[in-house]
């Protein structure tokens, strides 16, 4: 609560009388100083009468401006005694207006807002606590009954137990000898796994030869083809050289054709000429021979330039296919070798699968073996665990009053929550 107002009740109170004193003497000074002349001669009044109706009246104005005063301050207080009658009764649901003023009764409205909202966390939390503490005692009691049950149910196995351990000394004597086959069986299976592991290492090497020739051949065709292709090109151009000397050849005929025609004119003229034109026949007559050999020297090469290019596009139609066979050849090489990659891969990882194999067969062996050993342990530990079993069929029983002893504590406190519940359901929060 704090210590200062600005306007507190004390304040408002010497206010308040001061200013009810201040109305009424002054209304009462008004009255007999200045409306009693008037009021004697209209009324007829006497003066000491006027005077004693002024003070009345200043009685009766003190009266109201008092109550009304008194009013101002009580409200607020009234509302505190219904928030406290409510919260008696057991509603906490709702506070009261705090007054803006800033004096006591403000501070009192907060003081009891906040004792509300605390009384409302409260049997908040107590309730929370109560339906915590009554679903684990419930708990706790079901799992005491439970354990109780289980007790009785564990002595009883316990008895079971003490008559079963005999055998299992025996069973796991039997299980002993069993352990010994399978450790000679381990030990086989670890001599096979190891010559596997042999050949798998030699499979592996071979594979990677293999792969080694393949890559040399794949290469070898690769060069051959590429010399082939080279080949090819040559001869393609000796094919377009050929081309062009036919058509030289051609052009030589023409040219014989054309003088041949040109001294068979020649020869015409001359003849005309008679005895003037004996030389120039000779001449042309030689000219017309050589024309005539020229014609059928072409036509010889010509036949020969058509027997070169039949031989050349044979031999482009040859060195073509031997083309294609090559890249084909290489092509299936280089497939053979993907092939031959992939096999290695799979042998590799048959090979790491027969070495992870032989290290289990390790392992397995030396389980055997530890087996073994430990067999003949729990032997001896069986043997003991048949003589300890009258003191757990004591401890067992010792352990089932206990449990009794929690279920009737737990009904006990179960009952005392369910009052507490009563007790608290009074209140509406």
């Amino acid at each position: 609560m704090q210590g200062g107002y600005r306007f507190s009740i004390k304040r408002k109170m010497v206010l308040g009388i001061c200013t009810v004193a201040a109305v009424t003497y002054s209304m009462s000074a008004f009255f007999i100083f200045v409306v009693s002349d008037y009021v004697e001669a209209s009324l007829g009044m006497s003066a000491n009468g006027f005077i004693v109706l002024t003070f009345v009246l200043g009685i009766i104005w003190t009266g109201i401006l008092g109550y009304l005063g008194a009013r101002a301050i009580v409200r607020p207080l009234e509302r505190l005694e219904k928030g406290a009658a409510k919260v008696a009764s057991g509603d906490l649901k709702n506070g009261v207006d705090v007054p803006k003023s800033d004096d006591e009764l403000r501070s009192l409205a907060q003081a009891y807002n906040q004792m509300i909202a605390s009384l409302q966390t409260m049997f908040q939390d107590v309730n929370s606590h109560f339906s915590t503490t009554n679903e684990q005692v419930k708990t706790m009691r079901s799992a005491s009954d439970q354990a109780a049950k289980q007790a009785e149910t564990i002595n009883r196995s316990v008895e079971e137990i003490s008559g079963g351990a005999q055998q299992s000394a025996q069973s796991i004597q039997n299980a002993s000898e069993s352990i010994d086959d399978v450790r000679d069986t381990a030990a086989e299976v670890q001599a096979y796994a190891e010559k596997t592991d042999r050949l798998s290492s030699d499979m592996v090497r071979s594979l990677q030869e293999s792969r080694e020739v393949i890559e040399a051949l794949v290469a070898g065709v690769e060069k051959l083809a590429r010399e082939n292709e080279g080949s090819l090109t040559s001869v393609q151009r000796l094919e377009e050289n050929a081309a062009q000397v036919e058509e030289i050849i051609s052009l030589v005929g023409n040219i014989a054709g054309q003088t041949n025609l040109l001294a068979l004119n020649a020869s015409i003229e001359a003849a005309r000429a008679g005895e003037h034109g004996k030389g120039f026949a000779v001449v042309a007559d030689e000219v017309r021979k050589l024309a005539d050999q020229s014609t059928n020297a072409a036509a010889s090469i010509s036949d020969l330039i058509t027997t070169m290019q039949k031989d050349v596009r044979s031999v482009v139609q040859i060195v073509s296919a031997q083309v294609e066979q090559a890249n084909s050849e290489a092509k299936r090489g280089i497939a053979a070798n993907k092939t031959m990659a992939g096999m290695a891969e799979t042998v590799n990882e048959a090979a790491e699968s027969v070495r992870t194999i032989y290290q289990l067969a390790d392992q397995q062996l030396a389980a055997a073996e530890k087996t073994a050993q430990e067999s003949q342990n729990v032997a001896a530990v069986a043997e003991e665990t048949a003589a300890g079993t009258a003191d757990a069929a004591e401890a067992v029983a010792e352990q089932t009053s206990m449990m009794q002893e929690i279920a009737a504590s737990s009904e006990a406190l179960l009952q005392q929550a369910e009052s507490l519940k009563q007790t608290i359901s009074r209140f509406k929060v």
